[in-house]
């Protein structure tokens, strides 16, 4: 299944949803420390080597910080706004 294919969230008005592409999977623990950085503003789902970001406002109002990150190490990721993603793969799939 393609990353803007998996839907693990119910968006609400002003919800954000990111996908962040990981250059290798996740270990295990490495995963579930990122899904344990959810909080009520942030949250986190690890789906192979990518990572669901949904934020309950803007992405500039994220509460994640370079610790969480840090975790999948430098250069290691890259994040796009679903709505984009959804987007470009409509007009190449056209």
């Amino acid at each position: 299944m393609r990353s803007w294919e998996v839907d693990p969230f119910t968006l609400d008005e002003g919800d954000t949803y990111f996908v962040t592409f990981l250059t290798a999977p996740p270990s295990k623990e490495v995963a579930a420390e990122l899904e344990a950085a959810s909080n009520d503003f942030d949250t986190l789902q690890v789906h192979g080597r990518d990572v669901h970001w949904r934020m309950r406002g803007k992405s500039t109002e994220t509460t994640l910080g370079k610790k969480t990150w840090s975790l999948v190490g430098v250069n290691g990721s890259t994040s796009r706004n679903i709505t984009m993603l959804r987007k470009l793969v409509a007009k190449i799939d056209a």
